[in-house]
């Protein structure tokens, strides 16, 4: 059992330096995003700011595309944060059922199903403001959406196994 124990220990400081790492990058580049996203919004609607081969971004589009951006960014940003709080935890008590990670599991997984809008908002808007015709428009929308949801579905399974492992142990706490 302490063996077992050590080796969640080593694998949860590794998985919490690797989500350190990604909230800072992701942190960094929300900054700058919101920097783009504020520029294109203090700017004129129809002004057109982004060109890339005959397709042109107007700063009305270029922003809602850049705040979509930002609240997907927080997103991700408070769920490694969850993340990092719980592989904290874990390592610390050696005892991963417990109603904590509960809790921190289902909010990362309202997080998830809020970081599937906000993209499903920023790809919608990006397939408006190309020439996708409807079948292309609604595939790039619905793509990273479905896959934030099932990762926000799994993560509910998850806090649902973690609160039967909570009964359990209860259960056998009480019968020793």
């Amino acid at each position: 059992m302490e063996a077992q124990a050590r080796k969640l220990f080593r694998l949860g400081r590794t998985v919490k330096i690797l989500l350190i790492i990604m909230v800072v990058v992701t942190g960094v580049s929300t900054l700058l995003t919101s920097v783009e996203a504020l520029r294109c919004t203090l700017r004129p609607a129809d002004e057109v700011v982004y060109v890339v081969e005959a397709m042109e971004l107007r700063a009305r589009e270029k922003a809602m595309m850049g705040w979509c951006s930002v609240a997907y960014s927080v997103c991700t940003i408070i769920v490694f944060g969850y993340c990092i709080s719980m592989t904290q935890k874990m390592a610390a008590d050696r005892d991963p059922f417990n109603m904590e990670n509960v809790r921190l599991l289902r909010r990362m997984a309202l997080y998830f199903g809020l970081a599937a809008a906000a993209v499903f908002i920023f790809n919608a808007a990006y397939a408006s403001s190309s020439d996708f015709n409807a079948v292309q428009a609604i595939y790039v929308a619905l793509g990273q959406t479905v896959l934030q949801l099932v990762a926000a579905l799994l993560l509910r399974f998850l806090a649902d196994v973690f609160e039967y492992g909570v009964e359990l142990q209860q259960l056998s706490d009480e019968t020793l």
